[in-house]
């Protein structure tokens, strides 16, 4: 079993797998040569090698790589040009289905997925047969292209998109011009703010299910759900079916919220990890404290060693913003949702807000559990970068009023999940302290690359002769047969990567007039 998977980067508090896909924050490795790489998307194959990320990390030479750059044995790099009618990016049941549409008009596909095999949240819910015969139908389609393990992380203008493709030992980088774009990018599910809410054995909801039923790990043994939403129905529903306890659902709609946790058995007396003095000691989750929303009323102690929280669904929109979309706060979703969408650019399932697939239902909008008289040091919004309410509560105090000053203030948002599960939690604080509609806030700039990639697969196999290319002239065999005897050639190109003679030695140019020296002889 593995619990702690890491030190947070700031306080060193323990932390463990909160999510189940691109949104990770806590569980970074190292494969190889390649870096931050998020263990929930690393796939396990025989020998695979993975060191684990802690901390802030450093710059250091590494004595076992091949010297040149790595250009021995490393990870190898390719660049490929395409062009189509229809790009669909999203292997959900809505870009499924956007693909077979598309295939059946008889024009060029590109079908775009993160994982290995398509499906998304699909994988999680029993719906093998469909998918397999979905799956069928596109790949033997004679003018549909599936790229699996492909994350699309650029949008750009004239439906310029570029993808990367994990390969075994290496990526590619696809640059393709599509004439339609179909966004079924998704929704992430985001986090309930409260005290502690950063120990190992807290995570998404749905991140639960999918190790359930994806993968049949036990992310636990007793379980506590805690929710604003109905999607968490059907975690209850998988846990309890793969025998695993549910102990408590504590719904914020009820009156209840979970405002605290602990480290050691409940009655035990807790003892929080403080930021201000760090936290590496302590491991996983051994219990949670719950209590009336109003502050008054009787608490109780739950032991539990998982966590599973839903405050609803963000839309994946990064692209869509890339390209210029403009974007909306929707009150009866609580989520931001598309509102005008480019030229050529269509969004669906739910990235265009319908989230009846995720099950949200009817949902209460609530973000933050009150702090119980504590400073706020501890409710923590940003996993990734240890940024906190009090950090929030901070940079309002010094004056900032703009979600993006208040972004570099405390740096929420700025690693290398870019803020997936904490954007949305941020702008709900700085409305509740300023009195504003979330809406009239705002949400930071979604800016390229989607995900973070390597400057191997921007380079790809443009190095030496392929990064400065030597253009000759059309004597140039001529040229090179006579340099010893007649002509200078430069080492490298001159003019834009033009390789000629820069003069002629005047003994070449009296042989010549002579006609002792003609090329048409060559």
């Amino acid at each position: 079993d593995v619990a702690v998977v890491a030190n947070s980067v700031t306080y060193g508090r323990p932390r463990g797998i909160f999510s189940a896909g691109v949104e990770e924050p806590n569980a970074l490795v190292q494969v190889g040569n390649e870096t931050m790489l998020r263990a929930t998307q690393v796939e396990l194959v025989d020998g695979l090698e993975a060191i684990g990320l802690n901390g802030r990390g450093r710059l250091q030479l590494d004595s076992n790589s091949p010297s040149g750059g790595g250009q021995g044995g490393g990870p190898r790099y390719d660049k490929i040009y395409a062009h189509c009618e229809v790009l669909v990016i999203g292997g959900g049941r809505a870009g499924i289905t956007a693909a077979l549409d598309a295939a059946q008009t008889g024009v060029r596909v590109i079908h775009v997925d993160e994982q290995a095999e398509p499906g998304g949240r699909l994988l999680s819910a029993g719906w093998n047969d469909w998918l397999a015969a979905g799956i069928a139908t596109l790949e033997s389609a004679p003018d549909v292209r599936v790229l699996p393990r492909a994350t699309a992380f650029g949008h750009y203008d004239q439906n310029l998109v570029l993808i990367a493709q994990r390969l075994e030992n290496g990526g590619r980088l696809w640059q393709v011009r599509a004439k339609r774009v179909v966004l079924a990018t998704g929704a992430h599910e985001r986090s309930l703010i409260f005290a502690n809410n950063d120990r190992p054995g807290i995570m998404l909801a749905g991140a639960a299910r999918t190790y359930t039923n994806r993968f049949g790990v036990a992310p636990g043994t007793r379980a506590v759900i805690f929710t604003n939403n109905d999607s968490t129905d059907v975690v209850a529903a998988d846990l309890k079916r793969a025998g695993i306890t549910v102990e408590a659902i504590v719904d914020v709609r009820a009156g209840e919220a979970v405002v605290d946790t602990s480290s050691s058995p409940a009655g035990e007396g807790m003892k929080f990890p403080s930021p201000a003095r760090g936290g590496g000691q302590g491991g996983g989750l051994r219990g949670v404290t719950i209590a009336p929303l109003t502050g008054g009323g009787p608490r109780r102690e739950v032991e539990c060693d998982l966590l599973c929280v839903s405050g609803g669904f963000n839309p994946t929109l990064h692209l869509f913003s890339q390209a210029q979309g403009r974007i909306r706060y929707d009150k009866g979703l609580a989520c931001f949702v598309p509102d005008v969408a480019p030229p050529n650019v269509e969004v669906v399932g739910a990235a265009a807000g319908d989230l009846g697939g995720r099950g949200q239902g009817t949902i209460m909008p609530y973000w933050v559990v009150a702090g119980d008289g504590q400073a706020w040091s501890n409710h923590f919004v940003d996993l990734e970068r240890d940024v906190t309410v009090a950090d929030v509560r901070r940079a309002l105090g010094t004056g900032m009023r703009s979600v993006e000053h208040v972004k570099r203030f405390t740096t929420i948002g700025t690693g290398s999940d870019q803020g997936k599960t904490a954007g949305i939690n941020e702008t709900a604080i700085i409305a509740a302290q300023l009195g504003q509609p979330v809406g009239a806030v705002g949400v930071t700039t979604f800016r390229p690359p989607y995900v973070p990639i390597s400057f191997g697969l921007m380079a790809g196999r443009n190095r030496g002769d392929l990064f400065d290319p030597i253009r000759v002239t059309a004597i140039h065999p001529w040229h090179v047969a006579h340099v010893e005897a007649a002509l200078v050639l430069p080492a490298r190109g001159r003019g834009h990567g033009s390789r000629r003679p820069p003069r002629m030695p005047s003994g070449t140019r009296k042989r010549r007039r002579d006609g002792r020296l003609d090329p048409r002889q060559d």
